[in-house]
């Protein structure tokens, strides 16, 4: 211990405390987050999302809602029909689903307007005509090739190899046959883990700028930055937009 302390007595900052800058203002409740912030003739989104599990997206119709006193904008998939992804090889990702839904809750349309009430009001404007088609809810049906499942059009992912089984790894982390024999238990089971992801805090939202706009300028996430990219276009000059 001591050793640790001469050590760390020649280092200005490490191994000592400091008070956090925004630390007072976070406890006083001071701090302002995106959420808090309304620059001037900001407009608000929402998105419209879908009710089903999976459902082909036969038509939207944005006509009523455009109609609506407040509405400055709004767009479907196919405004944004270019998928993209983390994995060069599952670039399966849309900022809005052009085609079809694939879980509860996919986003597939999205309006701009002078106040969030508005944009909420909006929504129910939009008409949107789906296509049921079957949903796979059990792990077990999931791992089925369209050869094995008794349902049809199943498949969420068309460049599946087959069914819906994306990529197969075997892992063996066992040892040698004799080896286990040796052993005084042995156990074999099916077991199931939960996914897990890094979760970064990251509360961000457009800053008015004069210049030219390509949406990298916003620090948003590439999802939420391509949407901006296409409806800037549709909106006013320099009118900075919120999700909410």
């Amino acid at each position: 211990m001591s050793e640790n302390k001469d050590f760390q007595a020649g280092f200005t900052w490490i191994g000592k405390s400091w008070a956090q800058v925004d630390g007072l203002a976070k406890a006083k409740g001071e701090t302002v987050y995106a959420d808090d912030m309304f620059l001037p003739r900001m407009l608000f989104a929402k998105m419209l999302r879908s009710p089903h599990p999976h459902a082909r997206i036969k038509s939207i119709d944005l006509t009523q809602a455009l109609k609506r006193p407040g509405v400055v904008a709004a767009m479907t998939g196919k405004d944004l029909p270019i998928p993209f992804g983390i994995l060069p090889v599952s670039q399966d990702e849309e900022s809005l689903c052009v085609d079809k839904v694939r879980m509860i809750g996919d986003p597939v349309a999205a309006v701009a307007a002078i106040d969030e009430e508005t944009a909420e009001s909006a929504l129910e404007d939009i008409v949107v005509e789906y296509e049921l088609l079957p949903s796979v809810l059990t792990i077990e049906d999931g791992l089925k090739s369209l050869e094995e499942t008794e349902i049809s059009k199943t498949q969420i992912h068309e460049y599946a190899d087959s069914g819906n089984i994306h990529k197969q790894v075997a892992l063996n982390l066992a040892t040698s046959k004799p080896d286990l024999q040796k052993q005084t238990i042995y156990v074999k089971n099916f077991f199931i883990t939960k996914a897990t992801r890094i979760c970064r805090w990251n509360n961000t939202l457009p800053s008015l700028n004069t210049e030219p706009m390509d949406g990298s300028r916003f620090g948003l996430p590439r999802k939420l930055r391509t949407m901006f990219t296409v409806l800037w276009p549709k909106f006013w000059k320099c009118r900075p937009v919120k999700f909410v």
